[in-house]
């Protein structure tokens, strides 16, 4: 089930932006979560890139997050372990405009709960999230 689908354009292009999304220990600068690197990125792979594992601690609950893949223009990453959610997995494109000093982009989480709280207000939660540390990202490239 699709739980977020958000896009927002961003000052600069998909290599500026790109890094600041990879930056996983920084990410709270953005989001309303606390984030600790456990794992670094497989042999071959940039910083944050595959195999990248982040504790992640929100609402409360803390678990753990792994990028699985990764492209110049696209971020893929879902939950291990025990997770509020399952069958996660995020997915944050980054696609040209027609201004090429800017950039769309474009976030989509889906999964179900694993508990008896509704996947709907999960829904409701992370799009509140995800939406304010997008406004923050757009922020953080507007100022540069």
């Amino acid at each position: 089930m699709e739980l977020v689908n958000i896009k927002v354009w961003v000052n600069g292009s998909a290599a500026k932006i790109m890094p600041v999304l990879l930056d996983h220990q920084n990410l709270s600068r953005f989001f309303s979560a606390r984030f600790a690197v456990l794992q670094s990125a497989a042999a071959g792979q940039p910083s944050g890139g595959v195999g990248t594992i982040r504790a992640v601690t929100s609402m409360g609950k803390t678990f753990n997050e792994q990028v699985i893949g990764l492209t110049e223009t696209k971020l893929t990453y879902r939950i291990v372990g025990a997770a509020p959610l399952k069958n996660h997995l995020g997915v944050i494109r980054l696609l040209p405009t027609a201004n090429k000093l800017v950039t769309e982009l474009h976030y989509v989480i889906s999964g179900t709960s694993s508990n008896w709280v509704p996947t709907a207000l999960i829904g409701w939660l992370l799009r509140g999230d995800i939406s304010k540390a997008m406004a923050k990202l757009k922020d953080h490239f507007d100022a540069d």
